[in-house]
C-alpha cells in the first residue's frame, strides 16, 4: 500500500461517481446546519459506511488518500 492518493481518472466511472459521493459526504459530515432557527450537526456516518462497503466489495482501497476534486 502507497500514501500516494487515487486519482479518480484512473477509476471506471462508477467508481469515480462513488468515490467523489463519499469524498463529498465525509467533508461535509460533522458541519452544523442552521434552518428557521433550528441547529443540527449533519452526520452521514451510515452512508460513508455503505459507500466504503460497495467500493470494497469491488477491490477499492477506502482507506488510500484521494485528490479532491478540482476542475481546473
Amino acid at each position: 500500500m502507497t500514501d500516494e492518493p487515487d486519482d479518480l481518472s484512473d477509476q471506471p466511472p462508477l467508481v469515480q461517481a462513488l468515490l467523489l459521493a463519499r469524498y463529498t459526504l465525509v467533508i461535509h459530515s460533522g458541519m452544523r446546519a442552521v434552518s428557521e432557527g433550528e441547529t443540527w450537526k449533519l452526520d452521514f456516518a451510515s452512508q460513508i459506511a455503505e459507500i466504503d462497503a460497495a467500493l470494497q466489495t469491488a477491490g477499492i482501497d477506502t482507506t488510500k488518500p484521494m485528490f479532491a476534486p478540482v476542475k481546473w
